[in-house]
């Protein structure tokens, strides 16, 4: 009558449990066969009738422990299975997302294999009759640097002293450094390319902000504040006059 086949997924006290309800299930279903062994015997209706509703109720146990015990097989399989499917969608995850950064790295390298990446340094002019520095911008990147546009703003401590320069290059080659004269000044040429600074002026005098922006061969737009060369510069994908391009793309 107990044949349930025990699972072979549980742990020591799981074992313990279904040896148990066995033994159960084996002694129920021996004391329903003796009871029913007696009813047979006995010759009083009234008596065999109680001692085959003892042998019923007996066997009914039996049948019980045995669909509990299949039961609780059967849920600590389940659980089993979950435990296992957790785990392995963990691991796809896991997988999944290392792959992802694997492509993501991949994709970046592809990028920066012909991307520009300019950065500014300047010095003053020696010459006291011109407000003047001489701007270097060196082409640290692989790739080259189309319509380059130099601005550098400062103010002198008047709430009208703001002064700019802009200069303008047509390309500058990977590994390769271009130096221009600027004088600052106020007049529209001057101005010309104050839109790539506009948002990073400060307010402190005698702080002169730069910034470059500039293109590569895949028309991708960037801008590079100063001179942080470990700083990734602006990126903007789409066309300078579309309404949500960055007002840095604003003069050209």
């Amino acid at each position: 009558m107990c044949t349930w086949r025990p699972s072979t997924m549980g742990h020591v006290t799981s074992r313990a449990r279904r040896t148990f309800l066995m033994i159960m299930c084996v002694l129920l279903g021996a004391l329903s066969i003796a009871v029913f062994s007696l009813a047979g015997i006995t010759k009083d209706p009234t008596a065999q009738a109680a001692i085959a509703t003892a042998g019923a109720t007996l066997a009914l146990a039996a049948v019980a422990v045995l669909t509990f015990g299949q039961q609780t097989d059967l849920l600590e399989a389940n659980r089993s299975l979950v435990e296992m499917a957790t785990k392995e969608v963990a691991e796809a995850r896991a997988q999944t997302e290392a792959l992802l950064a694997s492509v993501d790295e991949s994709r970046r390298e592809r990028e920066w294999a012909y991307k520009p990446l300019l950065i500014t340094t300047y010095r003053v002019v020696p010459d006291p009759m011109v407000i003047g520095r001489r701007f270097v911008v060196t082409n640290v990147g692989r790739g080259p640097a189309l319509n380059v546009r130099l601005c550098a703003h400062e103010m002198s401590g008047e709430p009208l002293g703001h002064e700019w320069a802009s200069g303008h290059l047509d390309a500058i080659a990977p590994g390769a450094s271009e130096e221009a004269w600027a004088t600052m000044g106020q007049d529209q040429t001057n101005q010309r390319h104050r839109c790539v600074v506009d948002d990073l002026v400060v307010q402190e005098p005698k702080t002169l902000v730069t910034a470059v922006a500039y293109e590569d061969w895949f028309h991708t737009h960037y801008r590079q504040p100063g001179s942080h060369a470990d700083a990734f510069p602006v990126e903007w994908w789409g066309e300078p006059s579309v309404v949500d391009a960055p007002d840095w793309l604003r003069c050209s």
